[in-house]
């Protein structure tokens, strides 16, 4: 056993063996260089000489409680567990684990003792899991109310309501389109569409149209796709001719790219709505429809 008085100027070499306490300003190890410092005010420093956690080396401050493993341009810890699955690090907060970082089947999970993300590199994917990194499925929401996310960028698609290929929605568009009238030209007010999926809403406010003689069908041109299945929708109108005769119009696409509009007074028969319908300057047409494509 070194006694005390062989430790008085801080400077030894060789194995250590002590029973009791020691009280010293520091412990020094190596001729050339301080490879531990113990200082009584129980910091110690291993491969660093001062207290500074940008310096290589382990520090730990006796005073201030934290603790600094730092090294430059490659790892500062290794954390191996051996022979077995689980918690490879346990954190906790008085004493009760709060959570940890573990394994599952060779995949990394973060957990609390209930819900957390394993991430699977096999396949490439994230997913709930347990405590324990097990998967969960259909139990973990993303956010809540009032604690949302806010924007989700995605280069495929959303699976609602199932995992099948008729319930991924894998797109969403907003744009403008370019509408023009079958005979003569008028004035677009406002044309928008909204694309979901494979279903599109059209809305279109046509106005100042320079044919009003001809008893040829308005049609409006160019919708932003081209439509699937019939679809009917709403139309607001003014200064329409032909509707005390033949009744309100609606809007009205089939297989085609354009809209027309029929109308119908309980004769037993739709009647296309024409440019002669159209029997002032201030008429109007605006519509909206949903069709799928």
């Amino acid at each position: 056993m070194t006694k005390a008085r062989d430790l008085a100027d801080g400077t030894f070499s060789g194995d250590v063996t002590v029973s009791g306490n020691i009280t010293s300003t520091g412990i020094d190890d190596n001729a050339t260089s301080t490879a531990m410092t113990l200082d009584s005010s129980g910091n110690l420093l291993v491969g660093k000489s001062s207290q500074n956690q940008a310096v290589e080396g382990f520090e730990y401050s006796g005073a201030s409680k934290y603790m600094y493993l730092t090294k430059g341009g490659r790892v500062s810890a290794y954390f191996d567990r051996l022979t077995s699955d689980g918690d490879i690090v346990e954190f906790r907060k008085a004493g009760s684990t709060v959570g940890s970082i573990g394994t599952n089947g060779g995949d990394l999970f973060i957990s609390n003792s209930d819900t957390g993300l394993r991430y699977r590199g096999v396949e490439d994917n994230i997913i709930p899991c347990d405590g324990s990194g097990g998967s969960r499925d259909n139990a973990v929401d993303l956010g809540g109310s009032p604690y949302r996310f806010k924007d989700l960028y995605l280069s495929g698609g959303v699976y609602v309501g199932g995992t099948g290929s008729a319930n991924k929605l894998d797109d969403y568009e907003e744009g403008t389109w370019t509408p023009t009238v079958s005979s003569g030209s008028a004035t677009v007010n406002k044309a928008t569409y909204t694309k979901i999926g494979n279903l599109v809403t059209i809305y279109a406010d046509l106005r100042s149209f320079s044919e009003r003689s001809s008893t040829d069908s308005v049609r409006i041109n160019g919708l932003p796709f081209t439509a699937a299945k019939r679809s009917v929708g709403a139309v607001m109108y003014r200064y329409m001719s032909d509707i005390p005769t033949n009744g309100s119009i609606v809007a009205y696409v089939d297989s085609v790219n354009y809209v027309h509009f029929l109308s119908n007074g309980g004769i037993g028969n739709w009647r296309g709505t024409q440019y002669a319908d159209l029997d002032s300057a201030s008429s109007i047409l605006a519509f909206t429809i949903t069709y799928q494509i």
